[in-house]
């Protein structure tokens, strides 16, 4: 049955299933950097976030600092085989490509 893990899960895509290299389609199978020993399931949704940019704030005179927009959700994934270090997971959906070190996320 799908459904949100009850613990909180912060990981990463490390690996991308077949002969796809980096980036990443719906219904394609990843591999995430979470397992049974961190509290992963069969069944268990997660939500799929890519890093927010970094961009030069030139808002002050004469400085420039950077600064990181916030991580944006990208889609969603479910568990389907569950290890010990790490899970294979079947994109549900996605609005943009997803790229090996997006992070997933419990879903809110």
């Amino acid at each position: 049955m799908p459904r949100a893990p009850a613990s909180p899960v912060d990981g990463n895509i490390v690996s991308v299933y077949g002969n796809a290299v980096a980036l990443v389609g719906q219904n394609q199978v990843v591999v995430i950097n979470k397992g049974t020993a961190d509290g992963i399931e069969t069944g268990h949704v997660l939500a799929i976030r890519h890093e927010g940019q970094r961009l030069l704030d030139r808002s002050q005179a004469g400085e420039q600092t950077q600064i990181k927009l916030p991580d944006e959700r990208n889609g969603l994934l479910m568990v389907f085989r569950p290890f010990e270090r790490l899970s294979y997971a079947l994109v549900l959906e996605i609005n943009e490509a997803v790229t090996v070190g997006d992070r997933v996320v419990n879903p809110r």
